[in-house]
Order: C-alpha cells, then structure tokens, then sequence
C-alpha cells in the first residue's frame, strides 16, 4: 500500500506508514468486515457478521457480472455466399418455374373436369341437363330422378329424348309409354306402348297397358282387341281374365 504523505510501499495489511508514521488510507478495494457482538438471554455472546461495506466509489449495480460485449455483433466475420441472392436472373427462373407449376395445377385441373364431365355419370347427366349431348343413359338417369322426385313431366321429356338417342331401346320406350299415360297424353303412350311391342310381342304387360288407355278413353271394344290379340301371342291367362272382366261389365 502506497503512503500518501510520503510517497513509500507499505505492506498491504499495515495501518500506519513504516516511514513517515502517517495513518495510511483504507484501500477502495478492501470490503471492511464488522461483526456485532450480541448477548443472548442466557448471557452468553453471540457474534452476528454484518453485511460487507460497500465499496467506495462503485455502484451496486456495477458488482452484477456482465457479458462480454461482442466485437462481431453486427457480423464483421460472417463470410457471405459467392452469388447474390436477388440475382436478376435466378429471380426470372424462380418467377417461370412458378409460372410453370401454376400451368401445371391448372391444366391437372381442366383434364379432371373433361374427364368427369365425358366419363363419369354425373358429368353426362349434368351435360343431359343442359342440352350439350350426352349418352341416352344419361338423359334415362335424369328421367329416373325426376320421376322420384314426382316431377313426371320432366322425366317424360328426359325419358323421351333417351328413346331419340336409342330408339331400339325396350326399357326406354317402355318409360316413355308409362309417363305419358300418367300424364294423360294417351295417343303419344299408345305409340310409344306400339313400339315396345314391336321390340317385343311378348311380354303380355304391354297389351294389359294398352288395354287400360283405350278403357280410359271410353273405348271398350278396342281395348278387348289389344287383350285378345296379347293372349293369342303370348298365351297369359292375366289378359284373358281382364278380357272377360271388361265384357262382364
């Protein structure tokens, strides 16, 4: 420790200078330890160490450590890459290949919907619907799905444009025979019921629908003649008891 008065090196411990015989200073450095001497009830003395002096001249704040300030915080030392990243012509590929795959999505797109539209039969119906052509199939479904939905007048149009595209067809002109009768229009039934029995003359269902239009239409003696004529082709017993029925009326 360095005396004050008279300039000499003392030992670090020492309280007076060995050569001047001044009081020398207390260090800044050296944290002055006082205990307290405190007598219990029994009268025995108990030490109590105090709180170390605070140093003279430094905040409290300044003895919480800190981290080494970095010398690189703005990355001085940080090696950057040979090209640049906002390269005018990597930027023009990126914005082509992303061009590309946008192509790409959207014509994956258009293909599925052809296909959908052409192949599956939701497609065709939806084409049948709005008149762009379709297979008879696929006007015979709307039919079947109108009719189910009561709406017999839009199933004999659909039905009807089905027999246009197949005309030889028994199932389709047997659904249009049925519908008009349903809507009364008995000389289109009539003609379509002709052709089912020209497609087949025997199946006895025919003459017995045939049957029922002309009693509708009040004519008796015709409608004997169509269940004659199917009993003497297809021999059912069904036609020739609705025969006598009609003439026991």
């Amino acid at each position: 420790m360095v005396c004050e008065n008279c300039g000499n090196e003392n030992a670090g411990n020492a309280v007076f200078c060995a050569f001047c015989g001044k009081k020398l200073a207390a260090s800044p450095r050296r944290a002055v330890r006082r205990e307290k001497v405190a007598v219990s009830g029994s009268g025995r003395k108990q030490v109590i160490p105090d709180r170390p002096a605070p140093v003279a001249g430094r905040d409290a704040s300044t003895l919480i450590p800190r981290r080494k300030r970095r010398d690189d915080m703005f990355f001085d030392d940080a090696v950057l890459p040979d090209e640049d990243p906002y390269d005018e012509d990597r930027m023009r590929d990126r914005r082509a290949r992303r061009r590309s795959l946008i192509a790409g999505i959207v014509l994956l797109g258009v293909m599925i919907y052809v296909f959908w539209l052409l192949v599956l039969p939701g497609g065709q119906e939806y084409r049948a619907s709005i008149g762009w052509g379709a297979p008879a199939g696929a006007y015979s479904r709307l039919g079947d799905n109108y009719l189910a939905d009561g709406d017999v007048q839009s199933a004999a149009r659909y039905y009807y444009d089905a027999l246009r595209l197949d005309p030889d067809n028994y199932e389709y002109a047997r659904d249009v025979a049925s519908t008009q009768a349903l809507l009364a229009n008995y000389e289109t039934a009539l003609a379509a019921y002709a052709k089912c029995i020209t497609l087949d003359e025997n199946a006895a269902e025919n003459y017995k629908a045939v049957s029922d239009i002309y009693v509708a239409m009040g004519d008796n003696e015709r409608a004997m003649n169509a269940l004659m004529t199917g009993f003497n082709r297809t021999g059912d017993l069904t036609l020739f008891r609705a025969y006598q029925q009609i003439t026991s009326n």
